[in-house]
């Protein structure tokens, strides 16, 4: 009897001693499961955080990309207009070259009672006209033509062609009679880039009286 009393002893506590060792294996099992469930959580925060700054660095490269795209684009138009604007001095320096520069004086100049005409004559060349009214009845007409130099400023005109013709007018103002008077005549004409004016010296007449002209437009 008191070996089987002994014996429900001892199996009460082996059996004691085993369920205290499964809630001891439980508890370590809950606090082990806990850490996991942390350690996720941790895991999936870091992963949220690192997601969250690549998208971040994927806005930051789209602005920048878009601001190199802007300034790239800036700078071509930039280009562009400055390569028009060069082409346009080229193309009006190169229009300019080999131009007769009489061309910028064109046209009707006065002195007195004396009217002078002039054109271009070929690349180098100008041809000129003066008209001066003695009456209303008599006119002189000097015809003469010749190729220009440039000089300090001054450009020359110098002709030996010369031709002075005298008209006599009916009374409405057409030519009743011509006689040339002279031909051959030589001379030069100085026009002043800065003001236009022309002066006329001719070597058969220095003293015709008509020796400064000025442009009808500056008048």
């Amino acid at each position: 009897m008191k070996k089987k009393i002994c014996y429900a002893v001892i199996c009460s506590m082996f059996l004691a001693a085993a369920l205290s060792g499964c809630g001891k294996d439980n508890g370590s099992t809950t606090a082990a499961s806990g850490k996991t469930t942390e350690a996720s959580a941790d895991a999936g925060k870091d992963d949220k955080k690192k997601d969250e700054k690549k998208e971040e660095k994927k806005e930051e490269t789209k602005d920048t990309e878009a601001e190199t795209t802007a300034e790239a684009t800036t700078e071509a138009a930039e280009t562009t207009a400055e390569a028009k604007e060069t082409e346009a001095e080229v193309v009006t320096e190169s229009s300019n070259v080999g131009q007769n520069i009489v061309m910028n004086f064109i046209g009707t100049y006065v002195s007195g009672r004396a009217t002078m005409t002039v054109d271009v004559l070929g690349k180098t060349g100008a041809a000129i006209t003066i008209e001066i009214g003695s009456s209303y009845a008599e006119k002189s007409v000097y015809t003469m033509s010749g190729d220009y130099t440039e000089e300090g400023g001054f450009i020359i005109i110098r002709y030996s062609d010369g031709v002075k013709t005298n008209y006599v007018l009916n009374e409405d103002g057409t030519v009743a009679s011509d006689e040339v008077e002279a031909w051959n005549m030589s001379g030069a004409f100085t026009i002043n880039e800065e003001d236009s004016g022309i002066a006329w010296t001719n070597d058969q007449e220095p003293d015709i009286g008509y020796d400064v002209f000025s442009p009808t437009w500056a008048q």
